[in-house]
């Protein structure tokens, strides 16, 4: 082997401590094997004699200092010509440049392993964890013991993809649980939102919140709760909430829910003035509830639409929707559906002698009027027994703007701060603005032009806050109408 191939093969001695001086050794060994004296004695003396001009001697090798650092620094050297020092510093430093390398893998290889080890240890842990849970598991489900001695004895077996899909089915079993406890909790919850949503409207709305939370597929939860918001006029959150128990029926399958979330879509929108758009949503509630036969379903949507018709003076039409709504809820036994339906043909009528009034056509309109107390007691009395205290509210405030028709200021007065206390007490915004707004109306009948703006401009603000366009327009101009030089909140 040349020495060279030596040096190649040995770097990594030959550069550490004191094999930099063997190799200084080897090297001056290395210049006189290839580099013989003359046999002429003569010239060997005058060689010796004059070593620093002539000759390269091992003391002139010698003289390449190393520095306690270790590193290597070559000095300039003389000597005869077949001896390439250029080369020998080459590949000297070649040689410390795959030192360095060797010396990079090396730690990096040392890093990976550490991080090894920490994360076999690291697994070893969880493995000994997963371990101890399955076997509590074991003695807590006797009924899953085979389950679990089949995945332990796939991993003892180096199995580890059978084990795994055996520890999934546990997981799922496990879950699946987890969520049949979430859902008994939500039905509790639900239970005290139906409790308080009659009478305690932040209670209601804490425990329906709690109920969805809990049970996030539960659609009549987030039902209730759009009801709630819807009550207290946080119309964009009672969307949403609809909006979820749309998707909920979609996904499920369930006409039935599908078509219930439509139609309270279109009480929002009914309720922002967009008319248009809440009758296209009742008319897409009502076709589904007559496809699926739901007949309490096109009940609410005959009366939703009858409300539509009303409101854009198709007295005739309203009358027929809420007529048919009477006769479906009064073959189901609907309670509930049967006072919505006595008010709202109330309504009718009211408007109806209202009409008759301005025409001077006095008996006619008290006629009426009376056909629209009637109506609304009805409604009044079935309201008081099932409980509904936003519905017992409407009435009243109808039953005082009936008052108010018949100049009865009195009994309307009474009858529209029982509708303004029970809006307050539950909470409802609408509710709230509506009776301020007829107070104001009985205000000015009085000729009291201040307490008559005064709750104007109350009703007024929540009428913007809640976002009822419809409504807010029209308090703007009874306000212009009593104080046309004085600002008026916009929208």
């Amino acid at each position: 082997m040349g020495a060279w191939q030596w040096v190649a093969r040995n770097w990594a001695v030959l550069f550490q401590g004191i094999g930099v001086t063997v190799l200084v050794g080897a090297f001056s060994w290395l210049s006189i094997l290839t580099n013989p004296a003359p046999q002429d004695s003569k010239q060997q003396s005058v060689s010796a004699s004059s070593a620093q001009t002539n000759t390269s001697s091992p003391s002139a090798v010698a003289a390449n200092s190393i520095h306690a650092d270790g590193n290597v620094i070559i000095s300039p050297q003389s000597g005869s010509s077949n001896f390439d020092a250029h080369r020998l510093i080459d590949d000297y430093a070649k040689a410390k440049v795959d030192a360095a390398s060797a010396k990079h893998a090396t730690e990096a290889a040392r890093r990976d392993a550490v991080q090894a080890i920490a994360r076999a240890r690291q697994s070893e842990q969880q493995l000994a964890e997963a371990l101890k849970a399955l076997d509590e598991e074991r003695r807590n489900r006797p009924a899953q013991a085979p389950t679990i001695d089949a995945a332990l004895d796939a991993l003892g077996r180096g199995r580890t993809n059978e084990a795994e899909t055996i520890f999934k089915d546990i997981l799922a079993s496990k879950e699946a649980a987890g969520r049949q406890s979430f859902k008994e909790a939500a039905v509790a919850a639900g239970h005290l939102g139906a409790l308080a949503f009659l009478n305690d409207t932040e209670k209601a709305l804490d425990a329906y919140r709690k109920a969805v939370e809990l049970d996030p597929y539960n659609h009549d939860g987030w039902n209730r709760l759009g009801h709630l918001l819807f009550r207290i006029g946080a119309l964009n959150d009672a969307q949403q909430a609809y909006e979820r128990v749309l998707s909920l029926g979609d996904k499920a399958g369930e006409r039935e829910v599908v078509a219930k979330a439509t139609g309270n879509l279109g009480l929002i929108y009914q309720m922002r003035g967009d008319l248009d758009k809440a009758e296209e949503f009742h008319h897409k509630a009502l076709n589904l509830n007559n496809e699926i036969g739901q007949k309490d379903g096109m009940a609410r949507q005959y009366g939703n639409l009858g409300l539509i018709y009303r409101i854009r003076g198709n007295l005739a039409k309203a009358e027929e929707h809420h007529q048919k709504a009477l006769d479906l809820n009064t073959e189901l036994g609907r309670n509930e559906g049967i006072a919505s339906s006595y008010s709202n043909l109330g309504l009718i009528y009211q408007m109806r002698g209202n009409l008759y009034k301005s025409d001077k056509l006095l008996d006619k309109s008290e006629e009426l009027l009376d056909k629209s107390e009637e109506l609304f007691r009805k409604a009044l009395d079935l309201e008081i027994s099932l409980g509904r205290k936003d519905n017992i509210a409407n009435i009243y405030g109808n039953l005082g703007v009936t008052y108010r028709l018949r100049n009865d200021l009195n009994k309307a007065e009474e009858h529209l701060h029982k509708a303004l206390n029970l809006s307050r007490e539950i909470g409802r915004k609408d509710g709230i603005a509506n009776a301020l707004a007829n107070i104001g109306f009985l205000y000015k009948e009085k000729g009291d032009i201040l307490e008559a703006e005064a709750n104007w401009q109350k009703a007024l603000s929540i009428f913007i806050a809640i976002g009822m366009k419809r409504e807010t327009e029209a308090v703007q101009g009874w306000l212009s109408q009593i104080a046309p030089t004085k600002p008026i909140p916009q929208r």
